[in-house]
């Protein structure tokens, strides 16, 4: 696996959730304060973002400055490595935890 860029995590043209640019500002506010709760996942195979799309939004908006780390990992759901979207604040490092999966199935990967 090629070492990963934030630019490479396209988001999915199907991602129902929509975030007004209020909600966008808390998040990365929340985010910088507390920390990222939850996840990314992104689909090898297809190169789509499936889960984390507003998160990494907030970065991009932001213009933060970012690095990827990851290893090789598998388990029974298809991941292939796992990692952090690792991102620097002004309140310093956030990592964002990140799986990488390889998923042929459309409709896994929405679901």
């Amino acid at each position: 696996m090629k070492p990963l860029k934030l630019s490479d995590l396209k988001e999915a043209g199907y991602n129902p959730r929509m975030i007004s640019d209020k909600r966008l500002t808390n998040l990365s506010k929340s985010m910088g304060k507390y920390g990222d709760l939850s996840g990314v996942v992104f689909n090898e195979r297809n190169k789509t973002l499936v889960s984390g799309h507003q998160r990494l939004k907030t970065l991009r908006v932001a213009g933060v400055k970012t690095r990827i780390e990851t290893k090789k990992a598998k388990d029974k759901f298809g991941t292939v490595a796992e990692g952090y979207v690792i991102a620097q604040l002004e309140s310093g490092e956030l990592r964002i935890p990140l799986r990488v999966v390889d998923w042929s199935d459309k409709k896994v990967e929405m679901a």
